[in-house]
C-alpha cells in the first residue's frame, strides 16, 4: 500500500510495532519514579511520548551492551563539606529505568548521540515541530510535549549518558569519510550536524527499513550529518549503510544496504521507497525551517589544547597561552591561600562573614590546579612542568586571565572550577 505521507507512514508502523503505555509501576514505587525524573530536571510524559517513536527501534545488541555498561554507573563526589554542595554524574532516574526497558533504552541510546552532536536548544526545536506535524496528522489528535519539558528531557539524557565515549565511535566514522580533514579543524562539527528535514523524515522511516528490510529502504541526499546518520543507523540499530560522496562508496555493514547516502547534494532531500522504487513519502528542505546547529563536544582531558587549537593554529601560541592560564590560575590560588589562612585565624575576632569562609576553604590548592591542568593541556604538559614556581608566581600575569582573549578567560575559568571539584582526578 502506498501512503501518501509520513503521518500516514507512523499509523503503519503502529499496527505493525504494537506500543503501549509505558508505565509498569503503581502506588509508591510510580511516584517516586515522577518525583526522581522531576528531580533530575526532566519530564516523565515527554521521555513516554520520546519513546513512542524511537523506543520503537531495536538497539544492535553488541552496541547495547557496550552502551549500557558505560552508563550504568552513578558517581558522588563531596565539592564541599562545610557548604554541603555535591558534584554528581552518570545514570541518573531516566537512564536506570531504561537499563530494564527496552523501549526506554533504544530512546536514551539514539537520543544520546542526537544531544552529542547538536546544540540542545535547536535540536529540542525540531523534534517540537516533528511532534507538531505527528499530531496535526494523526486521526485523533494528541497534544504534543511541551517545549521546556521536551528540552529537560533531552538535557538530562545528555547529561546521564556523559560516560559513553561518543567521540571515538563519530571518529571512526570520519576517518573513512573525510581522512584529508584534521581533528583541529572546526568544520567537522558542522559536518556531523543533520539538517532538520532529514532528521524529522528520519523518525518513521528508520523504523520502517529494520522491521521491513525487504520491503523498504531509504534514500537520502544531504551535505551534512552523515557521519551522524552513519553512526544512528548503523553503529547502533544495525543497520547496512552505502555512502556516496566525491567519486568514491563506502559501504558500513555486511548485510544488504537499507540506507543509501548520496553526500554530494547540495539540497537535503529524503524519501522512503518500496521494493519498486515508488516513494511511500519524500521531505525536502522547504518542509522544514528549523536549522540545528552543530554543538562542540571533547572529552575532558585535552579539552582546554583543543579549544586553543581550533580558535589560532599556532603551536608557539598555543603554548604561550598554556603558559599564561596556568600561572594566571597559580597566582590567583596563591592569593586565595594567604586570605584564607587569614580569615581563619580571625573568624572569631573579626566575625568573618561565613559565606566568604566557604569560599575560600573550597578554593583549590596549588597542586590540585596543576593536576587539573595538566589533564586539561595534556599535549602541553611539558609547559607546565616547566612552571617555576617560586619565581613566576609572584608577578603571574594574572589580568591576562580577565583582560585577554575570550579563550583565556574560559579556559582560566574552567581551571578553577574544576580544581574545586575534589575528587575529580580518581574518576
Amino acid at each position: 500500500m502506498v501512503m501518501g505521507s509520513q503521518f500516514s507512514l507512523s499509523l503503519e508502523l503502529t499496527k505493525l510495532v504494537p506500543f503501549g503505555s509505558l508505565v509498569n509501576a503503581a502506588g509508591h514505587g510510580f511516584v517516586r519514579l515522577l518525583r526522581e525524573i522531576q528531580a533530575s530536571g526532566s519530564d516523565f510524559i515527554a521521555e513516554e511520548d520520546l519513546a513512542q517513536v524511537f523506543g520503537r527501534n531495536r538497539v544492535e545488541p553488541l552496541f547495547a551492551s557496550t552502551f549500557r555498561t558505560a552508563v550504568k554507573h552513578s558517581v558522588i563526589h563531596e565539592v564541599s563539606s562545610i557548604a554541603e554542595l555535591v558534584f554528581e554524574g552518570g545514570a541518573g532516574p531516566t537512564v536506570r529505568r531504561s537499563l530494564n526497558e527496552p523501549a526506554y533504552f533504544a530512546m536514551v541510546v539514539q537520543l544520546s548521540v542526537l544531544t552529542f552532536t547538536h546544540e540542545l536548544l535547536s535540536l529540542t526545536r525540531s523534534l517540537s515541530k516533528a511532534f507538531e506535524r505527528r499530531s496535526q496528522g494523526a486521526t485523533e489528535y494528541v497534544a504534543p510535549p511541551r517545549h521546556d519539558a521536551l528540552k529537560g528531557a533531552l538535557r538530562a539524557i545528555r547529561e546521564q549518558t556523559c560516560g559513553f565515549m561518543w567521540e571515538l565511535v563519530i571518529s571512526a566514522v570520519e576517518k573513512r569519510l573525510y581522512p584529508s580533514i584534521a581533528w583541529t579543524d572546526g568544520s567537522l562539527y558542522t559536518l556531523r550536524t543533520i539538517p532538520t528535514v532529514i532528521l524529522q523524515g528520519l523518525l518513521d522511516p528508520l523504523t520502517a527499513v529494520q522491521h521491513l528490510p525487504e520491503n523498504t529502504y531509504l534514500r537520502i541526499s544531504t551535505p551534512t550529518g552523515i557521519p551522524t546518520i552513519v553512526v544512528w543507523a548503523h553503529q547502533i540499530l544495525g543497520l547496512s549503510v552505502k555512502v556516496d560522496f566525491e567519486g568514491q562508496s563506502l559501504i558500513f555493514g555486511n548485510g544488504p544496504v537499507s540506507v543509501h547516502i548520496n553526500g554530494d547534494a547540495k539540497e537535503p532531500e529524503i524519501a522512503l521507497l518500496n521494493e519498486t522504487d515508488d516513494p511511500f513519502f519524500q521531505l525536502t528542505e522547504t518542509d522544514a525551517v528549523e536549522r540545528l546547529l552543530p554543538v562542540r563536544q571533547h572529552p575532558l582531558k585535552d579539552y582546554g589544547t583543543q579549544v586553543i587549537r581550533l580558535a589560532y593554529d599556532d603551536q608557539v601560541q598555543e603554548r604561550k597561552m598554556v603558559h599564561d592560564i596556568v600561572t594566571s590560575c597559580l597566582s590567583i590560588a596563591h592569593d586565595q591561600i594567604k586570605h584564607r589562612d587569614r580569615g581563619v585565624a580571625e573568624l572569631e575576632r573579626r566575625r568573618l562573614n561565613i559565606d566568604e569562609l566557604i569560599r575560600l576553604s573550597s578554593f583549590p590548592s596549588v597542586s590540585r590546579i596543576l593536576a587539573v591542568s595538566k589533564m586539561l593541556f595534556a599535549s602541553d604538559e611539558d609547559v607546565i612542568d616547566a612552571i617555576d614556581l617560586d619565581s613566576e608566581l609572584p608577578c603571574a600575569t594574572r589580568s591576562a586571565a580577565y583582560f585577554g582573549t575570550k579563550q583565556l578567560f574560559s579556559l582560566t575559568h574552567i581551571v578553577l572550577v574544576l580544581g574545586m571539584v575534589q575528587g575529580l582526578m580518581s574518576t
